[in-house]
């Protein structure tokens, strides 16, 4: 799968402390090599094309899938990224 990630994405993750930016970054990874494992707890989102997976408690990645493409769009509790 290729990621590609939006600059919204870019701009929160730069944001974010360095703890979280390595369970990011393992996440993305473990997507990368097994894109639906149990680990990353995708579902879809609700009236939307959208997907959301879980990096840790209350900490989520929203991204769309298209092809053999994965487009993050944003990071961030559920009510910033919902």
């Amino acid at each position: 799968m290729v990621i590609i990630y939006s600059p919204k994405f870019k701009r929160v993750f730069k944001k974010l402390p360095q703890k979280q930016k390595i369970k990011v970054i393992e996440k993305i990874e473990l997507m990368k090599n097994i894109p639906f494992s149990d680990q990353l707890k995708i579902h879809k989102l609700k009236g939307m094309d959208n997907f959301s997976l879980w990096v840790e408690y209350d900490f989520r990645i929203l991204f769309k899938i298209k092809k053999n493409e994965i487009r993050l769009i944003t990071l961030g509790d559920h009510n910033s990224v919902y």
